[in-house]
């Protein structure tokens, strides 16, 4: 898909504003978190649950009954992430500054994919790195149920692979099955 899960559609996903950042997810969830107007009305903590997702509910080799993505998509693997960092010129625009109102700052992967540095959602809900980093969650595991998963992430650097709680909020983008 060329805009985050919980984005508004209808705008441009290769022009950063506050409408193509979509919702957070926690891993494993089939909704979200934090819709995309909770995450930019709320700077400070956002009332948050500690995540209850069981082991496998997203997975790598199927599409299960969690995964929030529409009909024909599924939430990446992270070696599908990596791929992206890989194999394309990845081009950066913005000012790459941790601000609660930084919509603009984004990576462009070719000219096919815009990635924008949303942040995420801490444990406890508060708001991290807007305008910073985008945070993504991938459908792999890598550790045990409350343990950590794949992140592919990007600032004004590059892209990256990281690894994060289940807890935190992230947000979504879904791939062609």
């Amino acid at each position: 898909m060329c805009h985050n899960l919980g984005a508004d559609y209808s705008l441009d996903p290769h022009i950063p504003v506050a409408g193509i950042h979509g919702a957070k997810y926690q891993w494993g969830k089939q909704y979200p978190t934090a819709t995309q107007a909770q995450d930019q009305s709320t700077a400070g903590a956002l009332p948050w649950l500690a995540n209850n997702a069981t082991q496998f509910a997203w997975r790598d080799d199927v599409k299960t009954v969690n995964d929030p993505c529409p009909a024909g998509y599924r939430v990446p693997t992270r070696s599908q992430f990596l791929s992206i960092q890989s194999n394309n010129n990845i081009s950066v625009e913005g000012t790459w500054v941790n601000s609660a109102a930084n919509y603009g700052s984004a990576a462009h992967v070719g000219t096919a994919l815009t990635f924008v540095a949303g942040g995420y959602r801490e444990e406890n809900g508060s708001l991290s790195n807007r305008g910073f980093r985008g945070y993504y969650f991938s459908s792999t595991q890598l550790s045990g149920n409350d343990g950590f998963r794949g992140v592919f992430y990007i600032d004004s650097t590059g892209v990256f692979n990281s690894n994060i709680s289940i807890n935190h909020g992230l947000s979504l983008r879904c791939i062609a099955e």
